[in-house]
C-alpha cells in the first residue's frame, strides 16, 4: 500500500511529522508518529475496501452518544 504519512499528518492533523517511533505492517499499516507541534499519535491506514463509509457512520453514531472513538 502506498501511503504518504507526512502529507496525511499535515493535511489532517495540522502538523507535520517529525519522526516515526513505531511501524507495523500487516493487513493494515500502523505508525506511531511524533508531530512537530509536540503531539504523539498513532495512525492506522489500510486500502479502502468499501467499508470506510459504514465505519465512519458507526463511529459518528457512537460519538454522538458519548463513546470515545478514534479521532475524537
Amino acid at each position: 500500500m502506498t501511503f504518504d504519512l507526512s502529507t496525511w499528518c499535515t493535511s489532517t492533523l495540522g502538523s507535520a511529522s517529525s519522526s516515526v517511533f513505531y511501524s507495523r505492517e500487516s493487513i493494515s499499516s500502523v505508525f506511531g508518529v511524533h508531530l512537530v507541534d509536540g503531539r504523539s499519535v498513532y495512525v492506522k491506514a489500510r486500502p479502502d475496501d468499501g467499508r470506510a463509509a459504514s465505519c465512519l457512520a458507526a463511529q459518528s453514531f457512537l460519538a454522538s452518544r458519548g463513546f470515545r472513538v478514534p479521532g475524537r
